[in-house]
C-alpha cells in the first residue's frame, strides 16, 4: 500500500462514523465532543485495507461488529449533484447484482463536510483482477470461466434493464468475482439511471474503452443498449487475458479501433440514433473480429460477439437475448463442475429472476 493509501486509510479511520443506521434512512452521528450523557458507542466496523478509490471517494473493506467482511463506499455529499447509487442499491434484489447491507452518514474534518457511507457485501476480487491473473501468467482464461462469467453478466443485466436501469459503466472493475465458487456480481451503480424515452443523458458516460459508438458520436437519447456494447467488450476482454478489444487514447481514437474492425458506419447506421457530433472517418486497414480474437474462440461466442458489435443500437441484442444464445447452451448440461469441484453457480435462462 502507498503512503497515500495509508494516508487516506488513517483519514476513513479518524474521521469515519461507523456506527450503521439500522433504518433505511440516512443519519449523522452525533459528534464525539457532544455525547448525550454516558453515550459512548463503540464502531460498528474496523476499515482493514484500501480496495478502490477515486473521483467519488473511496471503498474499504471492513469487518463488522459480527466478524463478517463488508465493503464501505465513502462519498462526499455534493448538493450540486444528484447520487442515484443509494436508491439504485435499495431497490435492486439479483444474485448477480451487489447488495447493500446498510448506510449511514459521517462527518469531515471541516464543518459542512458530510460523506455518505455505504455498506454492501464483500467480494475479493474484481473481473479486472481475475483476468489480470492469466495475463501475468501468460495464459488465456479458460472458455468455461469466459461463459461462466458472462452469463451472468447478462442475467445482471436482463434483471436491470427489465425494471428500467441502465448501469451505464460497466467494466471488467465494476464487477466482481469468485473464481471458486463461479459467483459474479455487478457493482458501482454511481452512474447508473433510469432512461426515459424523451428525457436527455449526458452523452460524456461510460469508460471510453467500452463506450458504446452513439455515446462516442454525442447521442443524448441513447438507450440501455449502451451496456450490451459494453457487455460484449467486457466479455471479449476475458477471452483476451485483459487486453481491452477496443482501446483508444481518446475519443476518436477510440472510434477509430471501432472503425478498424466494424468499417465506417453507414448512413443507415448513422440515421439509427440521434446525435450531434460528426467524424471524418477514412477506411483505413479493415481487421475481422476474428483475426482480433485469439485463434482458440470458439465460433459460438464469436457468433455472439459480432451480433453485439453493431452500430445501430435497435439490432443489437438485448441481455436476455444474449442469455439465450446457443454459446450458452453447455451451461446447462447435467453434471458440470468448477475448476475447483464446486457445483456452477445456479442459472436462469428465463430471465424472471
Amino acid at each position: 500500500m502507498s503512503k497515500v493509501d495509508k494516508s487516506r486509510l488513517t483519514n476513513i479511520r479518524m474521521h469515519s462514523s461507523l456506527a450503521l443506521s439500522t433504518s433505511r434512512k440516512s443519519t449523522t452521528r452525533q459528534s464525539a465532543q457532544k455525547p448525550e450523557g454516558n453515550q459512548n458507542p463503540k464502531p460498528e466496523y474496523k476499515p482493514l485495507k484500501l480496495i478502490g478509490q477515486g473521483a467519488f471517494g473511496v471503498v474499504y473493506c471492513a469487518r463488522s461488529s459480527d466478524s463478517k467482511l463488508v465493503a464501505i463506499k465513502k462519498v462526499l455529499v455534493d448538493p450540486r449533484y444528484k447520487n442515484r447509487e443509494l436508491e439504485t442499491l435499495q431497490e435492486i434484489n439479483h444474485p448477480n447484482c451487489i447488495s447493500i447491507l446498510g448506510h449511514f452518514k459521517s462527518q469531515g474534518k471541516k464543518p459542512n463536510e458530510i460523506y455518505l457511507n455505504i455498506v454492501m457485501e464483500y467480494v475479493q476480487m474484481s473481473l479486472h483482477q481475475f483476468n489480470m491473473q492469466y495475463r501475468r501468467e501468460r495464459r488465456y482464461t479458460p472458455i468455461l470461466y469466459v461463459k461462466i462469467f458472462s452469463f451472468q453478466m447478462f442475467s445482471a443485466l436482463n434483471y436491470l434493464h427489465r425494471i428500467g436501469i441502465t448501469h451505464r459503466d460497466l467494466k471488467p472493475q465494476n464487477i466482481l468475482c469468485n473464481s471458486d465458487t463461479g459467483m459474479l456480481k455487478i457493482c458501482d451503480f454511481g452512474s447508473a439511471k433510469q432512461l426515459l424515452p424523451n428525457e436527455k443523458s449526458v452523452s460524456y458516460i461510460a469508460s471510453r474503452y467500452y463506450r458504446a459508438p452513439e455515446l462516442i458520436f454525442d447521442c443524448v437519447y441513447y438507450t440501455s443498449s449502451i451496456d450490451i456494447w459494453a457487455a460484449g467488450c467486457v466479455l471479449a476482454e476475458i477471452i483476451m487475458a485483459g487486453m481491452p478489444i477496443f482501446a483508444g487514447n481518446t475519443s476518436m481514437g477510440q472510434l477509430h479501433e471501432i472503425v478498424k474492425v466494424l468499417g465506417v458506419p453507414t448512413e443507415e447506421d448513422l440515421a439509427s440514433f440521434q446525435h450531434s457530433a460528426t467524424f471524418n472517418i477514412t477506411e483505413g486497414k479493415h481487421q475481422k473480429l476474428e483475426a482480433v480474437l485469439p485463434k482458440h474462440t470458439p465460433p459460438d461466442l464469436l457468433d455472439l460477439l459480432k451480433a453485439i458489435f453493431v452500430y445501430n443500437p435497435s439490432k443489437r441484442p438485448t441481455a436476455l437475448e444474449c442469455m439465450k444464445h446457443h454459446c450458452f447452451d453447455e451451461l446447462f448440461e447435467p453434471g458440470q463442475l468448477m475448476p475447483s469441484g464446486n457445483p456452477f453457480p445456479s442459472f436462469n435462462r428465463e430471465g424472471s429472476t
